[in-house]
């Protein structure tokens, strides 16, 4: 993956965690990338944040007091506003039943404490990539909607025009109709003409 191209699109990432020592050394592995990062010691004070500024992305710690990681996110998603932001869970539990109830929760992906720097970097950059995928393929679909919109309105044009120019030729036709019917009969007087003229020339004769 080409993390240069992740990284210049000034995404903003929120890390949460109520170790003050974790939350310095993420922000310090993530600012030296070039991420904008903000940080929150609490699930209230996340909450918080992203209403205030959406977050592209939370690195979110499990155990913190009174709101725990699990809590925050599922709060998260039941929120409108905030469901769509991608949560990668932080934490020092590693059983395969945590991390079922982290995705359970809504998380996108988990990262073990202690965390590899390398590790943290990959993970950040592939789902801040699926979140570039997702924003490019609404952009074509708003595309899509309003050209169909644009095609649409235009059918409907065509489709009037259709009609009235159906009309006019039928109306043409009609009228074509019409003067062939008067000349049929006007060749018909002629011939009634020239009959009498005949008769009277044979009349005149005798």
């Amino acid at each position: 993956m080409n993390f240069s191209t992740v990284k210049d699109n000034g995404w903003d990432i929120l890390i949460v965690d109520d170790t003050p020592v974790n939350l310095r050394a993420l922000a310090h592995i993530l600012t030296k990338e070039g991420y904008k990062v903000r940080k929150a010691l609490n699930g209230k004070m996340a909450l918080t944040a992203c209403h205030t500024t959406i977050p592209d992305l939370i690195l979110l710690d499990i155990l913190m007091p009174e709101l725990n990681g699990y809590e925050v996110c599922s709060l998260l998603k039941v929120n409108e506003k905030t469901r769509e932001i991608p949560v990668i869970f932080l934490s020092a539990l590693d059983a395969p039943s945590d991390k079922v109830k982290a995705y359970n929760a809504g998380g996108v992906d988990y990262i073990s404490k202690p965390f590899q720097v390398e590790e943290v970097l990959a993970r950040v950059a592939t789902q801040l990539r699926l979140q570039q995928l997702k924003r490019q393929l609404a952009e074509r679909e708003a595309e899509v909607e309003k050209l169909n919109k644009t095609f649409d309105l235009y059918q409907r044009k065509v489709e009037k025009f259709t009609c009235l120019a159906l009309q006019e030729i039928n109306s043409l036709l009609q009228e074509q109709t019409c003067i062939s019917e008067v000349f049929d009969k006007s060749m018909k007087i002629k011939k009634l003409v020239d009959d009498l003229q005949t008769d009277f020339s044979l009349n005149a004769r005798k």
